[in-house]
């Protein structure tokens, strides 16, 4: 290299350096500034109400058109906390902290001079978010609703920012981010969110081409992840939470990874907690995928509306303790009332389950052995779950279709199709099995309730056909059988009671169809118990069945009740006044 070249290059390097030392004292001196500036004016001015805005500094980047808020801080003043617990209105506030709040590829020239915002990307790195809930009365609802249809009605028609022609910003990106809910009364966590990520892929606020100021939002696609998410529920009975859920508005769907709802104690420490007979759930599920849904019809019309829910290996587990007292004043609602009593819109199309499992067991009394009954290898569809009532017609109704495994051996199919406009509420079942089993395997469900388990049989076919109302259900039962011999049990679950196991025998028929006979078909009715839900409502009217067919004697016994039962009815409709006459 020549002495020339070797001047130059040195000339060159420190030239250099010289613009980069420039170019950082500017921005020292620039960031200074705009520090000092809006320190001075969020000082004097408060432009989130209740609300303290600070921060550490500001950092200003000419060379790559940057702007970078280090430590912002959202804080609640203390009065404005006060002012909300004083309403007596259920509300809630925030404090939010963000590490580095950057602005990267501002076209300022675009912004001074055709007062147009084109921002590369805004990129928000490890902000924390606390929203502490107070309990309180509801707010009266026409102030929300006001309220909520002036934020969606600027959502779907148009903004207007005065002194803005245009708006673009290439992407918005959140990495790192928390979400917690706190009891403002007594600092409990309630939800918590880690790593939490947000993308926005270009939105945009066009001018609109009647030249009347406003301008019309877009956005390209606009994703959500969360991860790790932990609540517990009020109730302090259990948590929820899932290692993945992510949004996609683009796509329209909703994937969640591993969910769970699990009780915080054991089954013995569960009943101490609680006071009156519940279910303890245990629910845990690989997959969740909903798909298909209407984001816009969401935000602006308050109707969620969804096309396909997909759940795939679930495992839902019940349990409950017989020995704590019973609660008498639930009056459950039946699937298709609870739909029409729901205040929130919401439509969706499909629900399948797939590969699942569910178990129920409960303390019994005959015996200290748990009734026990289990489905695996279920195949569930659920078709048009729907509060819409202008989306109804005459012929609308939710169907449930569902095969699966009894006890892990009895392939068993089951269709519920439950009208959604009736006035009488009535709902229709069916069953069948067609593929013969041992009815032993039936024995964990049946002898601790019944004190009785299954010696030997087989069961070859079973059919039944029924229709329920909220008050009491009623149809046909088929099953084919041979072989049958039933055992009496102690308490202890094991040891036979030979003498009443020989009386018992003597009763029950060994077999149906009776060796040149026609098979028997029996009549199925149940009265519900109207403090008691549709698993029992839906159990008690098939097991009427079983044991009618098994024990003709007490077969008899139901015909009767039916026949009074109608009887009565009869006469309640014949005594009661016409509405002419009203």
């Amino acid at each position: 290299m020549t002495e020339r070249k070797k001047r130059w290059l040195k000339i060159t390097g420190i030239v250099v350096v010289v613009i980069l030392i420039l170019s950082f004292t500017f921005n020292e001196i620039v960031s200074s500034i705009i520090t000092n500036k809006v320190k001075e004016y969020l000082a004097d001015h408060k432009p989130l109400k209740g609300y303290d805005i600070k921060f550490d500094r500001v950092g200003f980047n000419l060379l790559n058109s940057s702007v970078k808020l280090i430590g912002l801080e959202i804080i609640p003043d203390s009065a404005f906390i006060d002012s909300l617990v004083k309403s007596g209105y259920k509300n809630s506030y925030f404090s939010v902290s963000v590490k580095k709040f950057a602005v990267l590829g501002i076209e300022f020239k675009k912004l001074i001079k055709e007062k147009e915002v084109d921002i590369r990307k805004i990129r928000i790195k490890k902000p924390y978010v606390k929203i502490f809930n107070i309990k309180g009365k509801q707010k009266p609802v026409s102030v929300k609703q006001k309220k909520n249809e002036k934020i969606f009605s600027a959502i779907e028609d148009s903004v207007r920012i005065k002194g803005l022609n245009d708006l673009k910003i290439g992407m918005v990106e959140i990495r790192d981010g928390k979400f917690d809910i706190i009891q403002h009364k007594t600092g409990k966590l309630v939800i918590t969110n880690g790593g939490i990520e947000i993308l926005l892929e270009k939105l945009a606020l066009t001018k609109s081409k009647h030249n009347n100021g406003y301008m019309y939002p877009s956005i390209k696609n606009a994703s959500l992840l969360i991860e790790n998410n932990k609540i517990k529920l009020d109730n302090n009975l259990y948590k929820v939470g899932f290692d993945k859920l992510t949004i996609n508005f683009m796509d329209r769907e909703i994937e969640v990874d591993n969910f769970i709802f699990k009780p915080l104690y054991s089954r013995r420490k569960f009943s101490k907690h609680i006071k009156r007979q519940q279910d303890m759930f245990d629910v845990k599920v690989s997959k969740i995928n909903i798909s298909e849904i209407d984001f816009k019809k969401l935000l602006i019309f308050n109707v969620l509306h969804i096309g396909k829910v997909d759940v795939s290996k679930a495992s839902i587990k019940l349990f409950r303790d017989k020995k704590v007292p019973f609660d008498h004043s639930k009056r459950p609602l039946l699937p298709h009332q609870a739909l029409k009593k729901m205040a929130f819109k919401m439509k969706i199309d499909s629900v399948r389950m797939t590969r699942s499992y569910f178990e129920y067991e409960q303390t019994a009394k005959k015996t200290k052995k748990p009734i026990h009954i289990h489905l695996s290898n279920i195949d569930a569809l659920v078709t048009n779950i729907n509060t819409v009532k202008t989306e109804l017609n005459s012929k609308s109704k939710m169907i449930v279709e569902a095969r699966a495994l009894l006890m892990g051996k009895a392939s068993v199919s089951v269709t519920i199709d439950f009208p959604l406009t009736a006035e009488n509420d009535v709902f229709y079942f069916s069953a069948e099995v067609n593929k013969p089993f041992n009815l032993k395997i039936l024995n964990e469900a049946v002898y601790p309730a019944a004190g009785m388990k299954f010696e030997s049989g087989v069961l070859d076919k079973l059919t039944l056909h029924a229709t329920g109302y909220p008050t009491f259900a009623h149809g046909r039962f088929k099953m084919l059988y041979h072989d049958l011999q039933m055992a009496a049990i102690d308490r202890d679950g094991v040891s036979t009671k030979k003498t009443l196991t020989w009386g018992v025998n003597k009763f029950v028929a060994s077999s149906n169809p009776k060796k040149g006979k026609e098979p028997r078909q029996t009549v199925m009715f149940f009265e519900r118990d109207m403090e008691k839900g549709f698993g029992n409502f839906f159990w008690k009217t098939i097991y009427s069945g079983l044991k009618g067919t098994i024990i003709p004697m007490f077969q008899k016994q139901t015909e009767r009740r039916f026949r009074n039962f109608v009887k009565s009815q009869q006469e309640k409709d014949s005594s009661a006044p016409s509405k002419a006459g009203k």
